[in-house]
């Protein structure tokens, strides 16, 4: 899934495209104006986010006065937003797809004066790297460490990638190669 220059998503697959489009900007003004007390966006391609952090993302948002919670991915663009107020200039001029989105959303935030409150980095899977990345998470090579630990199990994922890995040496050929993704602060059992 990716998104334009207003926060509307757009997904690339033909299956997707079924979907209706609804932007995200209207997502995070019509929940709270429908009676909701925050809205929380959480991205698609992040099964192994911890469960911990989404508790802490609502923890977040349960606290008192207007806020932005955001989860930094590392690619340099975001796993979550969280809002407990609709504020349009959060989805306006963001270079969407790029390594420059958490940078500018918080730029916005600034600009329409939300304080963020930024979680712990995580990664979303997007090419054969982040693959690999989430591949030597749950462990499907066991000689390799990851960044990355304390994960949800994601166990559909988990049998999706065990299949992709039978199948031609699926996943064995990107092990070939070190990931070049930084590594993130660990997250405390």
């Amino acid at each position: 899934m990716r998104g334009d220059d207003r926060g509307r998503p757009f997904c690339l697959s033909r299956a997707c495209r079924r979907v209706p489009r609804v932007p995200l900007c209207l997502v995070t003004r019509d929940l709270p104006a429908a009676g909701y007390g925050s809205v929380c966006l959480v991205n698609a391609d992040s099964p192994t986010l911890p469960t911990k952090v989404l508790v802490e993302a609502v923890r977040l948002l349960r606290e008192p006065d207007d806020r932005v919670v955001l989860g930094p991915a590392a690619d340099g663009g975001y796993y979550l937003i969280g809002l407990k107020r609709f504020h349009r200039r959060l989805f306006e001029d963001i270079d969407w797809s790029t390594e420059r989105v958490y940078r500018q959303t918080l730029v916005r935030a600034g600009e329409v004066g939300a304080p963020v409150a930024s979680l712990p980095e995580w990664y979303d899977v997007d090419d054969d790297e982040t693959l690999e990345v989430l591949a030597r998470e749950m462990q499907l090579d066991p000689a390799a460490t990851s960044p990355y630990r304390g994960g949800y199990p994601a166990p559909s994922t988990a049998a999706f990638l065990e299949q992709l890995a039978a199948k031609n040496g699926g996943i064995e050929r990107l092990f070939a190669r070190e990931s070049s993704l930084r590594s993130p602060p660990q997250l405390a059992r």
